[in-house]
């Protein structure tokens, strides 16, 4: 149904693998970039990034108004001996497109310490691009979804 919200940008963000190092350097415990702990705060920079880039597009319409993209993070890399990274789902809306790559590179920086690089495309096919973003969502023994991170859109 082309009423339905559905994704337009498929973008990768990534972690800088020497902030997390300081920080998991700071606890007596050993921690991975995959424990538990670490992808509570990859989590809490997954809602930052939400929030900042909502900011971005929609700016005090974001707040006042309720506007919320469409944005679904699944994360990869969660095996123990990989480095995580998530793939993000974002609708963004026709007007807003001016300067999008700009505004998610600014968010995510705005979001997190532990910020890498960003990645940005446009989706020219739904069907291959959902399912690249999705194809780590399917283990039953880990959440890859960030769903406590998911926006959807608000009229």
């Amino acid at each position: 149904n082309a009423n339905l919200p559905h994704p337009t940008h498929h973008v990768t963000l990534t972690f800088n693998k020497a902030p997390v190092r300081a920080f998991m350097n700071q606890f007596n415990k050993s921690l991975t970039m995959n424990s538990p702990e670490m992808l509570e705060q990859y989590s809490e920079a997954l809602k930052r990034f939400g929030r900042a880039l909502n900011r971005a597009l929609f700016n005090n319409a974001a707040h006042r108004h309720n506007k919320s993209i469409l944005m679904i993070p699944v994360f990869e890399g969660l095996q123990s001996d990989k480095t995580p990274h998530v793939h993000v789902s974002i609708q963004v809306p026709r007007e807003k497109l001016i300067a999008f790559q700009d505004k998610a590179d600014a968010a995510w920086k705005a979001a997190s310490p532990f910020a890498g690089r960003t990645h940005t495309e446009i989706i020219f096919d739904s069907y291959g691009a959902n399912y690249y973003n999705s194809k780590q969502s399917v283990f039953t023994d880990r959440q890859s979804i960030d769903f406590d991170s998911v926006l959807l859109p608000k009229s």
